[in-house]
């Protein structure tokens, strides 16, 4: 059994030439510039028709690594000699060119297509080049936008909009409701109505596996360009602002606001009606009890600023 499915064949195979005119941050290419990319892997897992990235590293360990390895093209972050019909790509970040190489040579237009075990309301509203998977619900009121890609056993509810260009993958509920209720003074316990959608904007990505509530008085808000990882719990009523990346297993409660460029963690737990401000940073397995001033990086049970944590 072959333990391994690299290197991986590209969908578009081009010339290094090729390639080089369609990568508008700035490079430059040593050695044989006519290298045909077939395909794409790992310094350890490529053959002499592979793309490779090496990360920044000192001179003389960089150039070990690529005389040590078969592809025929490598990114790096500094000129090094390449023989045979080898070359090298050079730009200040690496990884970077590599992901938009990977945009170029694995680049299939997407299909847009409802299967035909999906379930879709004549009431909902299906903008043109909206992929729809395999026993997916879409109800009546919800209103998707063009270019958007809904994975399979999906149940969008509860008037929900999503935004254009955004991806919802497998087994996402999104629109159900939440654990919102009142206890009158007898003990009895009154469910509280949600009467509010989820806004979800535009190119956002939604893991598998995750839960929107929608909103009781408010809607609940995803903000464009935001990523959810799987298994994330996003409460009924919470707002997350613009280009945020929150990890997976993240658990959300009620009301919490956050806001614009925020990074959370795997695991971190969010207590309800809390406000963190933009560019926070939310460290692995993390308790939030408390609200955040802009900007911070906290870690622990409970989080507390912690200023050395790095990025993830």
């Amino acid at each position: 059994m072959n333990y391994s499915s690299f290197p991986k064949a590209v969908n578009t195979p081009m010339l290094l030439s090729a390639l080089s005119a369609h990568l508008s941050d700035p490079h430059t290419l040593l050695g044989e510039t006519d290298v045909l990319i077939r395909s794409v892997g790992s310094p350890e897992e490529c053959e002499a028709s592979s793309l490779v990235f090496l990360r920044p590293q000192p001179l003389e360990e960089l150039q070990k690594k690529v005389d040590a390895c078969r592809a025929g093209v490598l990114i790096v972050d500094q000129p090094v000699p390449v023989s045979g019909e080898r070359a090298v790509l050079v730009t200040a970040d690496p990884l970077a060119m590599f992901i938009k190489a990977l945009n170029h040579l694995m680049h299939a237009e997407p299909t847009a297509s409802v299967h035909a075990t999906a379930v879709v309301s004549p009431d909902a509203q299906i903008a043109a080049g909206v992929s729809i998977g395999a026993h997916t619900v879409i109800e009546a009121g919800v209103s998707i936008e063009a270019g958007c890609t809904i994975g399979a056993n999906c149940f969008i509810g509860g008037h929900a909009q999503i935004g254009q260009g955004t991806v919802i993958q497998n087994n996402v509920s999104i629109g159900g409701v939440g654990l919102g209720f009142h206890f009158e003074q007898d003990g009895n316990r009154l469910f509280f109505p949600h009467l509010g959608a989820v806004l979800i904007g535009a190119h956002a990505v939604i893991g598998s596996g995750s839960v929107i509530a929608r909103g009781q008085l408010s809607d609940t808000v995803i903000g464009a360009g935001s990523r959810l990882g799987n298994l994330v719990n996003v409460g009924h009523n919470v707002r997350i602002g613009e280009h945020c990346a929150i990890s997976s297993g993240t658990s959300i409660a009620g009301g919490v606001h956050l806001g614009d460029d925020c990074q959370v963690g795997v695991g971190v737990t969010f207590n309800a009606k809390i406000t963190i401000a933009n560019a926070c940073r939310i460290g692995m397995g993390s308790v939030v009890t408390k609200s955040l001033p802009a900007g911070v990086s906290v870690f622990g049970n409970p989080a507390k600023p912690l200023p050395t944590m790095g990025t993830f």
